[in-house]
């Protein structure tokens, strides 16, 4: 998955609005998914038809950047690698008005009360993610030697999120109706570093 810092404070907020406590742990190598990402996915809609299955939530951009191997990750947000994150900006900032926009204009959809923001300056977009890295920093952490022990010790429980894997696979799927992450079943592997092969699943579970 990808995270975006903004969306993930404000669903924290609802839940201990209504008193619900749990220990919560980010992996410090999960991939940004940032206003920039759903500014150029907004205007990327109008460019082609694909574009319109998107959620508009900056997904597809976001693991598009670790191919293009200019990811930003939460250790970089919480430790706040300023020239990362202004070359970042300045990479969309190009590439949005070579599609004839300003990406300081551009609104995109939050899950804050106001629905919508604009993304703003580079100033602007920096001290907001400032402001949000200070709030995360907290739960951000190398957790493989946590996952691996927890995976270990039978008596935890895991989910794995894989929504309808092969129907929405982006090599597998049927277009443009796909998701831009790795949903099989052999995705698990990947995605908590190596640490559970999906085939022991099927023998873990009949424990």
């Amino acid at each position: 998955m990808v995270i975006h810092p903004g969306d993930l404070i404000e669903e924290i907020s609802q839940l201990t609005d209504i008193g619900l406590k749990s220990k919560i742990l980010i992996d410090e190598m999960a991939v940004l998914s940032l206003d920039t990402h759903r500014a150029y996915e907004a205007i990327l809609k109008g460019w082609h038809e694909g574009g319109k299955a998107s959620t508009g939530r900056g997904i597809s951009p976001a693991y598009a950047d670790v191919l293009l191997r200019q990811p930003l990750r939460m250790r970089d947000l919480v430790s706040f690698d300023q020239k990362k994150i202004a070359t970042h900006y300045q990479i969309y900032q190009a590439w949005i008005k070579g599609m004839g926009k300003n990406l300081k204009d551009v609104s995109v959809v939050t899950l804050g009360k106001k629905g919508k923001i604009v993304v703003g300056t580079e100033a602007e977009f920096t001290n907001r993610l400032k402001k949000q890295a200070r709030i995360l920093k907290r739960y951000t952490a190398n957790i493989y030697d946590f996952m691996k022990k927890s995976w270990d010790d039978k008596k935890y429980s895991f989910v794995f999120e894989k929504a309808m894997a092969v129907g929405i696979d982006p090599r597998w799927g049927v277009y443009p109706d796909i998701t831009a992450s790795d949903c099989t079943f052999a995705g698990i592997f990947g995605s908590t570093e190596g640490v559970v092969d999906p085939e022991t699943i099927p023998f873990r579970a009949n424990v």
